[in-house]
């Protein structure tokens, strides 16, 4: 999990690959409806193509894509009144701007309304960078690293100069290639 609780004026950027197509692979996603809140995803659906979620429990969730998911490297943006996974956009309504998530966003995960990893959402995914903003303003800045002191694989955040490992010991981070060290 990270530090970053969406709101619903939250735009979210990934470039990635999948690894595996499976249905509900989650590349990132917050759901806290109980607080009839923000509901963020980006995954697969259980027909095999990209999918999202923008919304909340009190509106009900937006969803679109038909896009068929690959392991090609891809980028989506997840804003309040649009998505765009690759080249393809859906617009949707959003009647919930003040809306704020009361959970933190996952990424290759989706958290759950009780707060912890939904295990049917481990996405296997190739994180290239996560970028989140609220209001036009740049909030976080997620690439992939290893850490120096440990050799533990994770995501650095720039912005909070914060490293994050796994969320949990079942479902550990890879790690890819050596590009830098931080």
């Amino acid at each position: 999990m990270t530090d970053y609780y969406p709101s619903g004026t939250s735009t979210i950027f990934a470039d990635f690959s999948y690894i595996s197509t499976a249905n509900d692979s989650t590349i990132f996603g917050v759901n806290d409806w109980v607080a009839e809140s923000a509901n963020m995803r980006s995954y697969i659906n259980g027909s095999g193509s990209f999918a999202y979620r923008y919304g909340d429990r009190k509106y009900g969730p937006y969803n679109g894509g038909s896009m068929p998911a690959n392991t090609s490297r891809h980028t989506t943006y997840l804003a309040p009144t649009y998505a765009i996974f690759d080249s393809s956009q859906w617009s949707h309504s959003n009647p919930y701007q003040t809306g704020q998530c009361i959970k933190p966003l996952g990424i290759a995960c989706m958290v759950n309304r009780y707060g912890s990893v939904d295990s049917n959402t481990i996405g296997r995914v190739i994180i290239y960078s996560i970028k989140t903003w609220n209001n036009g303003v740049m909030t976080s800045d997620f690439i992939p690293a290893r850490r120096k002191k440990d050799n533990a694989v994770g995501l650095y955040e720039k912005i909070l100069d914060k490293f994050y490992q796994s969320y949990t010991s079942s479902y550990q981070f890879d790690a890819g290639p050596v590009v830098g060290l931080i």
